[in-house]
Formats: C-alpha cells, sequence, structure tokens
C-alpha cells in the first residue's frame, strides 16, 4: 500500500500538464511547462525537508500529498481559456514514423522498468549517494572518498531520492532518463515548429530524436545527460516564446529551465551560455531596455534554484562549483587545444562497432595531429590516466552516432549554402548558438574516452534543424530513405544494450531473463561473488554499522543493495580514512563493527 505513495508525483505532474492547458498552452507546450514546474516544486521539497533532516518517507509523502491538493485547487479554480486543438493530417508515412518512435521509446521504457540501475558512474556515485541522502535524511554533504558524490550537480538525484523514497526500492530510478527522453522528442518538435517546420518536419525532428544511439542507451539507465538535454530543450524553447511575446511568466520558464540544467551537469554552463546570448541579442533587438529587468528574472531564478548546492560546496569546498580535485577542464587553452579536441570529439562520435572503421578513424586521427604537431595523447588537455582510442559498442559509456554527426555537417552546409533556409526566422542564429556551444565545450573540456555521453545534448538540439532540411529535400524518396535507415539503425541499441539487453548478447543473458541482484553486475560480472560473500559475512557477524575504505571510482551502490537485502534491520554505511576536503565534515556517532576496503 505504502508503494501508492509513489504515484503522487506523477499525479502532480499530470495536475500541472492539465492546469498549463487550461491557460491555453497546447498539449506539448503544456507537458513542458509542467515539467519544469514540477521540477521547481521537486527541488523545494528536498531543499526544504534536507533543511531539518526530514528527507524521509512521512514527511515527503506529507510533502507531495499537500502538493497535489494545492495543484488540484489551483486547477479548478482556473479560469478555463483551453483551446480548440485540431489534429494534423498525417499521411502513412508519417503515421509509421510515429509508430516507429512510439514502439522505440516504449522499449526503452520497458528495459528502464525491468532493468535495475546498473551504469558505472551509478554503481560509484549517481545511486550512492542517493543512498546517503536517504540514509541522513538531508542532502548535505558528507565525508566521502567518492567527491563526486557530493561535488557534482544533483537534480536527476534528487527526483531518484523523492522515487526510492517513496516507492521503497529503485525500480523507478531509470525512469527519470526515460521520462526525459519523452520530454525531449516532444521539445524538439516545439522547436521545429518554432524554427518553420510544418507537421511533416516536426515528426522528423521527433524521429531524429528518438534514434540516437547514445540517447536510446541513457534513457534506461540513471546517467543524467538525457535530463539536462530535456533541460536545455526547455530553456530553448521558453527562450523563443519570450522573445516572441515577452512577459514574466516566459522569463520566469526560461530562469527556471536554465537553473534545473545547471543543477543537473556542469556540461549545462558549456551548452547554455551561446543559447543564452542568441536569447538575449533576440531580446534585445525586439523589446529593448525592458529586457534588462527579464534578464535580472532569469537569472535570479537559475542561481535561487542552485543556492542550495552553491553554498553546501563553498562551505565544504570553498568553491561553488566544485572541488577541484578532479581535473575536468584542460590544462592549457589555445588554438591547438581546441583543434585537438574538435578533432577527437568528432572522431568519438563516428565510432561504430565496425572494429577496422574504428581503427581507420583513429589512424586518420593520429595523422592529423601529427600533420600539425599536435600530441593526440596531450596531458594538459586530455584525462589523467587515458589515452585516445575509440571503444565505440552498444554501451552508454562509448556509443557513437555516426550517422546523425553526417546528417549534423549535412544540415549545417544546407543551411548555410541555402539562401532560403539561411534567412528563416532563428534558423541560422540558433545554428550558431550550437556550433558555438560545441567549440565551448571543445575548448574547455578536457578530452576522454566517454564524451560522446556528455555530447547527447548537442545532438538533440541539433535535431530540429536535421528535420527542416530532411524537409526541404525534393526527393521524396531520398528523405523517407533516411528516416528510415534512421530507425533501422536504432533496433541494436534498443535491443542489445550491453548493460542492459532486451536480447540475450555475447556473455549478458536478456534482462528477461534472468534475477534482477545479478543485473547490478553486468558491467563487471566479476564483482558479484565477491560483493555476495562480503554481504553474508557481515550478516553472519551481526554487523549493520559498516565503515568504507575506498578508491574514487569504487562500487559502493551494489553493496548498499545486498545489504538492505539481507539486514531485516537498518544498516549504516559511512567512509572513513577520507584523503580529500570532505574529511573535515564531522561523522556523529558513528561506530562501526568492520572496514570494507574497495579500491576499484
Amino acid at each position: 500500500m505504502f508503494k501508492l505513495f509513489a504515484l503522487l508525483p506523477f499525479i502532480s505532474m499530470s495536475l500541472l500538464v492539465v492546469y498549463f492547458m487550461r491557460q491555453g498552452f497546447c498539449r506539448r507546450s503544456a507537458l513542458l511547462a509542467a515539467a519544469v514546474a514540477w521540477g521547481v516544486i521537486l527541488i523545494m521539497i528536498t531543499e526544504v525537508l534536507s533543511l531539518f533532516h526530514l528527507l524521509n518517507f512521512q514527511w515527503l509523502s506529507i510533502a507531495w500529498v499537500l502538493t497535489t491538493i494545492l495543484l488540484a485547487c489551483m486547477y479548478f479554480y482556473a479560469d478555463n481559456k483551453m483551446q480548440l486543438q485540431l489534429n494534423a493530417p498525417f499521411t502513412l508515412f508519417t503515421k509509421l514514423l510515429l509508430y516507429c518512435t512510439g514502439g522505440i521509446v516504449i522499449t526503452a521504457g520497458i528495459t528502464a522498468v525491468v532493468a535495475p540501475p546498473n551504469t558505472w558512474d551509478s554503481m560509484t556515485y549517481h545511486m550512492s549517494r542517493v543512498m546517503h541522502w536517504i540514509q541522513n535524511q538531508s542532502v548535505a554533504h558528507y565525508p566521502t572518498n567518492i567527491i563526486r558524490q557530493i561535488e557534482l550537480n544533483p537534480w536527476a538525484e534528487f527526483a531518484i531520492t523523492n522515487f526510492q523514497i517513496l516507492s521503497k526500492g529503485d525500480y523507478l530510478a531509470n525512469l527519470v532518463q526515460w521520462f526525459c527522453m519523452i520530454g525531449s522528442i516532444l521539445g524538439v518538435t516545439l522547436i521545429a515548429e518554432k524554427l518553420g517546420a510544418d507537421h511533416r518536419g516536426q515528426i522528423f525532428a521527433a524521429v531524429v530524436a528518438a534514434t540516437i544511439p547514445m540517447g536510446i542507451l541513457q534513457s534506461s539507465s540513471t546517467q543524467n545527460d538525457y535530463v539536462v538535454s530535456f533541460w536545455l530543450v526547455c530553456l530553448v524553447y521558453f527562450g523563443i516564446r519570450f522573445n516572441e511575446k515577452p512577459c514574466w511568466s516566459y522569463a520566469t520558464a526560461v530562469g527556471a529551465s536554465l537553473g534545473l540544467s545547471l543543477l543537473t551537469k556542469g556540461t549545462a554552463y558549456l551548452y547554455a551560455f551561446p543559447l543564452l546570448i542568441w536569447l538575449v541579442v533576440s531580446s534585445l533587438k525586439s523589446i529593448k531596455l525592458m529586457a534588462v529587468k527579464y534578464i535580472v528574472i532569469i537569472m535570479l531564478v537559475a542561481i535561487s534554484l542552485n543556492s542550495g548546492h552553491y553554498i553546501r560546496n563553498y562551505v565544504t569546498f570553498g568553491n561553488i562549483l566544485s572541488s577541484g580535485e578532479t581535473k575536468y577542464s584542460n590544462g592549457s587553452y589555445g588554438m591547438a587545444t581546441l583543434t585537438s579536441n574538435v578533432i577527437r570529439n568528432i572522431a568519438l562520435e563516428m565510432g561504430s562497432s565496425f572494429k577496422y572503421a574504428n581503427q581507420a578513424i583513429i589512424s586518420g586521427a593520429c595523422l592529423l595531429h601529427m600533420s600539425m604537431g599536435l600530441d593526440i595523447d596531450d596531458n594538459e588537455t586530455t584525462l589523467p590516466g587515458t589515452k585516445f582510442s575509440i571503444s565505440s559498442s552498444r554501451h552508454e559509456d562509448a556509443a557513437g552516432n555516426p550517422l546523425h554527426l553526417l546528417l549534423i555537417i549535412f544540415s549545417i552546409f544546407a543551411i548555410c549554402f541555402s539562401k532560403n533556409m539561411r534567412h528563416q526566422h532563428n534558423v541560422l542564429p540558433y545554428l550558431s548558438a550550437l556550433v558555438i556551444a560545441f567549440i565551448c565545450f571543445s575548448f574547455y573540456l578536457r578530452w576522454q574516452p566517454w564524451q560522446n555521453r556528455l555530447l547527447l545534448p548537442l545532438i538533440i538540439l541539433w535535431s530540429p534543424l536535421i528535420a527542416l532540411v530532411i524537409a526541404k529535400i525534393k526527393s521524396t524518396w531520398v528523405a523517407n530513405t533516411i528516416l528510415i535507415s534512421l530507425v533501422c539503425m536504432a533496433l541494436p541499441f534498443l535491443l542489445l544494450n550491453k548493460s542492459r539487453p532486451l536480447i540475450t548478447v555475447e556473455n549478458t543473458e536478456s534482462i528477461l531473463e534472468t534475477d534482477r541482484i545479478s543485473q547490478y553486475f553486468n558491467n563487471r560480472p566479476n564483482l558479484m561473488q565477491q560483493y555476495y560473500e562480503l554481504a553474508l559475512y557481515l550478516k553472519l557477524i551481526n554487523c549493520s554499522n559498516i565503515a568504507l575504505q575506498t578508491g574514487e571510482n569504487a562500487w559502493e551502490y551494489p553493496l548498499w543493495v545486498l545489504l538492505q537485502k539481507e539486514f531485516d534491520q537498518n544498516i549504516r554505511i559511512e567512509h572513513v580514512k577520507v584523503d580529500n576536503m570532505s574529511d573535515k565534515i564531522p561523522l556523529n556517532n558513528f561506530i562501526y563493527c568492520y572496514v570494507v576496503p574497495i579500491d576499484r
């Protein structure tokens, strides 16, 4: 019965959707507006309860019950401005595309529900930080050997924490990314509409976004790249709406979208900057001095939403953004750095499951670097401990997006050399903002072998432009072939995900045929026996207060899962012998009975 409380956030979201529809929003824009409002509500609930160490089932249930009641009252007492929404005519082919897109989304959703979280980063910090917050009944920082658990942006994990507490388990954890996949697909159709696409072009945008290999793989995980993608889509859409009709409500929506994206992932700072410049310049042209007031509102809303995390980081690290212990940014800057990272990032996106093709791409990247006198593994521009390589596969850490990359390049040339498209409202400025966003990304961040997942937001944001170009192709046969190819090439990533396959692949059994506990270890099956034996031993000696002594990439979350399965009583897990700036945070009343060393 208690698990029914997990429905409360969904009911609240539904009430917000119908409320915004009643305010005159179309169905798609109502969903985006509702999602932004819901995201803000979730921050408020989580931060306020955390402040008093009340982030537990009882108080969280009360908070969501009150929120649901308040939203129901808002809906019933709001003036009805709902507009009649006509369905656009669909051809047989566009209907087929919609069915294919729906099939991709539904299949990804099945994977998200059936499979437990098992991505490497989820095992080290995404899900581990959730367990510490639940244990501490607060999102306050705590001492940890895995500094990413506390320093990195937390919104996606805020959402998971709420679902985890209310549902008493992690069955809903993967759905945060999956819902953001749905939101992103709907959002890019709205952006395509604002860029001048007809209903056919909008459907094309949905297909392009839904078939991104990296997106499909991530949509059933507890990574956060799809989450930040969705908030950036909302930022662009409400930014365009704001420029069309400057008002406080749209300025607030832009500020909230910006704040939510920044609270989700650090890459949002790089991607949002050129998008904001584009939107601000456009607004200054249309509303002049009034724009300054709106810009202040946007920044105040964004900063307010991030203030809790900023304060926690500043108190612990003396820096609102990070501890500075992990060197994500380049050690040197200049044209050489930018050129090297652009080449390597494009090479990663070209990666496929064809070994010889990948080897050819690696050789080409190396030759380009040599011809320009650059070191492809320069320590100043490469994440420590890594070397340039392409190990692209059906894995959410490494999958390339070669066909989408080709379409991006094609769209750039098509828009730049087509007078009609170049002068189409917002198209060229939006294209320029995305190109600059990629340049900012390559200029600032060190290259790493897992960079593809960080580039997901850019590809999603590019989907409306790709769709516009495809819709302009005179040959219907060519356009249709491109779209069908996208759908067909998406199927292996949908069905044969290396971490969560629906069909048995290589040494990994289908998630439909194996037990849930084993699936936590799909990426590191050699660890399962060790963790099982450790959990059984701790149960045998009745030790429920466990001290962890770990490396920064240790798999912590599976230990929580196994110990909670074995113990009837509450367990407590804390990090000891911490060798970073979080060691100054006190551990109150913690007497442990066993120290678990986990190197990696």
